[in-house]
């Protein structure tokens, strides 16, 4: 008998050890929805199309770049605001001609600052805001007699980062830095 009430007792010793290191737990999990912000401009341009220029002249156009979807500018819903650079490149007959690019000017309107490639603008794009890149083209009294009777074609080349945490760092290596002094004391 003694030794039945020494099991009895140490198997309830047992199951009280037992009972007692038992451990409430649940897990559960949630599911939202985050909407990301989105980056898209257009590129558009006003004024005189297919016109005959000759040296030392300048035609009126306007060539801007918009923080909207579509060149109504009426698109800009969760669009995020943007800086941007841009470059151009004369064509004729669709190949690239470096002289006569170097004897085309974009007359910039709006603060830029320029490198050996790019023009950069000098402030944030908000959403559903326009800047123009120029106003007019000038095209300088060195063109010569080489490119009489030519269709000259202006590529535009936009490139354009998100404005938030220093995207601009990572995607456009080697900016100047009197352009990031600008656009930070601006």
């Amino acid at each position: 008998m003694a030794i039945l009430f020494a099991v009895l007792i140490v198997v309830v010793i047992a199951n009280f050890l037992i009972v007692s290191f038992a451990y409430f737990s649940q897990k559960n999990s949630a599911l939202g929805t985050i909407k990301l912000g989105e980056l898209d401009f257009s590129l558009g341009e006003d004024g005189q199309q297919n016109l005959q220029v000759l040296p030392n002249t300048s035609i009126n156009k306007t060539i801007f770049v918009g923080n909207f979807r579509d060149n109504d500018s009426k698109d800009y819903k969760d669009l995020t605001t943007f800086f941007f650079r841009f470059k151009y490149i004369a064509l004729i007959d669709d190949k690239e001609d470096k002289n006569l690019t170097q004897n085309i000017l974009l007359n910039a309107t709006g603060e830029y600052i320029c490198d050996d490639e790019f023009y950069y603008y000098c402030d944030k794009v908000s959403a559903g805001e326009r800047v123009n890149l120029c106003d007019n083209i000038s095209f300088n009294s060195l063109i010569d007699n080489e490119y009489q009777q030519k269709q000259v074609k202006l590529q535009i080349y936009v490139d354009a980062v998100q404005s938030q945490n220093d995207a601009y760092k990572e995607v456009w290596q080697g900016y100047p830095p009197e352009w990031e002094a600008k656009i930070f004391n601006a």
